[in-house]
């Protein structure tokens, strides 16, 4: 059960991380912001790739434990 609520707690993360990273894509290139900074980029690039590898492993070990 605890390797469940493991796997429940990085699927969270992911959606998370996968959520910040849209927030912060839309602030700054959608909505125009002038000036982006690369520390920008770099955030909104590793917030995604967090949330996609969070959302991998917790669905993976979800899978695995269910079934």
């Amino acid at each position: 059960m605890s390797q469940l609520s493991g796997a429940m707690i990085a699927v969270f993360m992911g959606i998370f991380g996968l959520t910040l990273s849209f927030i912060f894509f839309r602030k700054a290139f959608i909505e125009g912001e002038k000036d982006v900074e690369y520390s920008m980029v770099v955030f909104i690039l590793g917030m995604f790739v967090f949330g996609c590898l969070f959302l991998y492993q917790g669905l993976k070990l979800t899978i695995e434990i269910l079934y």
